[in-house]
């Protein structure tokens, strides 16, 4: 097999290796953690947060336990929770690229 044909195949695993663990990782979740975290950065009250938190969880069709239940779920495989926080990190360098426009 010659290079440019092993890098291509090498490319396509890691393509679709990406693509399998991103379906792992629910959208909903994906949004809910993405609202936590900003609810997170627009109040240093903790209190403020810790009553908003159960609210927007809600919204979201979790519940407090629920939520916690599935974000730790991700922690159990390491590029699951790679591709988990890349992605609510985009997510939330989109939101602030859009609010500062």
């Amino acid at each position: 097999m010659n290079i440019s044909i092993r890098a291509c195949f090498v490319a396509t695993a890691l393509f679709c290796l990406a693509c399998t663990k991103n379906d792992v990782v629910d959208d909903r979740m994906l949004q809910a953690y993405t609202d936590y975290v900003v609810l997170r950065m627009s109040s240093s009250d903790t209190v403020v947060v810790q009553r908003r938190l159960d609210s927007l969880i809600h919204s979201h069709g979790y519940t407090q336990e629920s939520f916690f239940a599935e974000l730790s779920s991700y922690g159990q495989d390491r590029e699951t929770m790679r591709v988990f926080y890349d992605s609510v990190r985009a997510r939330v360098g989109r939101m602030q690229a859009e609010s500062s426009r």
